[in-house]
């Protein structure tokens, strides 16, 4: 989203530059979502390998006991990727937000913060004009 601002502050002046604090602005948000990334990192490798995905049960719980045996992955790597999600909604990715979020809900044990990242998987599939989807998650939170 700083980047749509410096945008339209180039369009509305016309000119290449943008003010500092702009500048310092991107490069704060950057910096924060590199952290939230390399915190993330473990969970979001994990839910990219196939075959470990099949590994995953219905029961939420003996998926967490299973992540933190064999992957060294606990709550605070599953509260990184909330983060993680809730982050790249807010700069506007709302494919990675919808995606990452919905990984989050599949370990979630806290029904408060899961039906926050149900909200927020709703909030970025209309984002998207995802319709039949996001027709799905409202059906969920009846």
């Amino acid at each position: 989203m700083v980047d749509y601002a410096m945008d339209i502050h180039k369009c509305l002046y016309h000119t290449d530059d943008v003010p500092q604090d702009m500048v310092e602005r991107r490069a704060e948000v950057v910096a924060h979502l590199k952290s939230l990334e390399d915190a993330a990192v473990p969970l979001v490798a994990f839910f990219q390998n196939p075959s470990a995905i099949q590994e995953l049960r219905a029961d939420k719980h003996s998926n967490l006991h299973m992540l933190k045996d064999r992957c060294q992955i606990g709550p605070d790597q599953i509260e990184a990727l909330y983060q993680y999600a809730k982050f790249q909604f807010e700069c506007g990715n709302y494919s990675g937000a919808a995606d990452y979020l919905c990984q989050y809900r599949a370990l979630c044990t806290n029904s408060e913060r899961s039906l926050s990242a149900l909200w927020g998987k709703l909030a970025a599939e209309i984002m998207m004009q995802n319709w039949d989807i996001a027709l799905d998650e409202l059906n969920h939170l009846k």
